[in-house]
């Protein structure tokens, strides 16, 4: 592997898209941002490259290559992402850095950091548990999503499920599907974190313990 094999780029961001932005779900807030939306991003595929990825982000973030759970590093992106409002127009755009880690069994958690920006809402989702650690707050949420295809028609019951909070309907699903979606979210020195488990695969406690170590690490 030379540098060649170490890093990509592109315009398309496929999957990666659509698991961070459910995260986001439509919201209004000062801008009536209401989707984001990535465009150009780049992968580093050593650890030891994240020195460039956060030079390319502008910022830099606290990240480990390896946890205490024995989740390690296997992919770090930087990628472009626009606010856009109601009317589809771009409000505004930010650099995210996004750090995938995984698991011997699989299992993969993504560490997702931006420099906290007031116009961008804060999920709807209501608090499931929330911990203080040293003078930072973390929060952990629990969302329900239900992905349906375009031209699904909405049941009775399917309306009065997504009343409920952190309960989404999503669409353009092929199939009908139902996934749970937990993650945890803190700001620190002027960068927002979050780290989401879409499989929830693994308990709050579990996650707290993460975002502990990279607390720590920050200091």
């Amino acid at each position: 592997g030379g540098a060649d094999d170490e890093y990509t780029q592109g315009n398309e961001f496929g999957t990666i898209t659509s698991s961070i932005t459910s995260v986001l779900p439509t919201a209004t807030n000062i801008l009536n941002i209401r989707s984001l939306i990535t465009g150009t991003w780049k992968s580093y595929k050593a650890y030891h490259m994240l020195d460039q990825a956060m030079e390319d982000a502008g910022f830099k973030i606290s990240a480990k290559e390896g946890f205490d759970n024995q989740y390690f590093f296997t992919e770090v992106f930087v990628n472009e992402t626009s606010a856009m409002d109601s009317e589809n127009h771009e409000a505004i755009s930010y650099n995210e850095i996004i750090v995938f880690y995984s698991n011997d069994s699989g299992d993969n958690l993504i560490l997702n950091a931006h420099p906290y920006l007031e116009d961008i809402p804060n999920t709807p989702s209501p608090v499931a548990s929330s911990k203080t650690i040293g003078n930072v707050t973390v929060n952990y949420y629990l969302d329900h999503y239900r992905y349906v295809p375009d031209d699904y028609e909405l049941s009775e019951e399917d309306r009065i499920w997504e009343q409920q909070p952190g309960n989404y309907i999503a669409y353009g699903s092929e199939v009908l599907e139902e996934t749970s979606i937990a993650f945890l979210s803190w700001s620190v020195d002027g960068i927002y974190y979050s780290i989401m488990d879409s499989g929830t695969a693994e308990s709050p406690e579990f996650l707290f313990s993460m975002a502990e170590e990279l607390i720590n690490n920050a200091k």
